[in-house]
């Protein structure tokens, strides 16, 4: 069975108007920390679910700590980007204010999904969550507070 890779993404708009986070949740290219080691994601290689709502968003990939779901998902050049809006929930409310306060714990965002790994790089499968969390692999993978 392949292990769950968590890695982590890049720079992130927060909006309070549409309750959003849009970002780069899984770069290409790069190698990143995972709790797994250090991988690299080509392109092609994760797939994006059709439907972007079986996209859950948590908090510190803990599952058991929903906060929104995926809203839109898509591929760029420079990776899988996603909107994830959050959930009109207390929990929802305190993980957007913090992802969009400056001084937030928690202004970065990881990519969930399951993946072999040969020669240091992802072998292939789906988006399947967003953790909302503190540290990011990449120096640009901070939230950017927006009210748009």
């Amino acid at each position: 069975m392949t292990e769950p890779i968590h890695i982590e993404g890049g720079e992130v708009l927060a909006s309070l108007d549409d309750r959003t986070v849009t970002g780069l949740v899984i770069p290409y290219g790069e190698k990143g920390r995972t709790n797994v080691g250090t991988v690299e994601v080509e392109a092609g290689i994760i797939r994006i679910p059709a439907d972007p709502s079986v996209i859950g968003l948590n908090l510190d990939h803990d599952r058991f700590e929903p906060v929104g779901r995926g809203s839109r998902a898509w591929e760029t050049p420079a990776g899988i980007m996603a909107s994830l809006k959050f959930a009109n929930t207390p929990e929802g409310d305190a993980a957007l204010a913090d992802a969009r306060d400056p001084k937030g714990k928690r202004r970065r965002l990881s990519g969930e999904f399951r993946t072999g790994i040969k020669n240091g790089k992802a072998t292939g499968d789906k988006l399947t969550g967003v953790g909302l969390v503190e540290r990011g692999a990449f120096p640009s993978a901070m939230v950017l507070a927006a009210d748009t």
